[in-house]
């Protein structure tokens, strides 16, 4: 029998399959109205699916530590090999944005103000892996 130990600081974690998205700067019709651009406004759907099919916990007011990894498609030029960093656009912060308002959304947390801790880091995927986003949300215990 395997047994999976997770620490009591644990909340959950999932994995949102396809390229990260980042937030998009909201846009403005001819007359003045804002909205958010469909790509963003999908990739926060599918987070907060994810997180709401993945995590039982509902409304968590206590101070939490995100733990973020982007895989995007890896470019032809690179060839073939292991994870890249990517240091090209989107901004790390606008990935980060999108997830935060995806679990926002899902209501897993009363408001984004209680992340506390963020890591997170952004990759070109390996050849042999898709691209996704892996997310680890955990209790904060200074």
């Amino acid at each position: 029998m395997h047994v999976t130990y997770y620490p009591p600081s644990f909340i959950g974690a999932f994995i949102v399959e396809g390229a990260p998205v980042a937030m998009g700067r909201p846009r403005f019709m001819k007359t003045g109205r804002a909205y958010t651009p469909t790509k963003t406004r999908e990739a926060v759907n599918n987070i907060s699916s994810h997180a709401q099919n993945i995590i039982r916990d509902r409304g968590i007011d206590t101070p939490i530590h995100l733990d973020v990894v982007f895989l995007h498609p890896r470019p032809k030029r690179l060839k073939k090999g292991p994870r890249v960093l990517k240091t090209t656009r989107p901004d790390l912060d606008n990935l980060i944005k999108t997830v935060k308002d995806g679990i926002t959304e899902a209501g897993i947390w009363k408001d984004d103000s209680f992340v506390v801790k963020i890591t997170a880091l952004d990759f070109y995927s390996s050849s042999e892996e898709s691209p996704k986003t892996m997310i680890t949300i955990r209790g904060f215990n200074a």
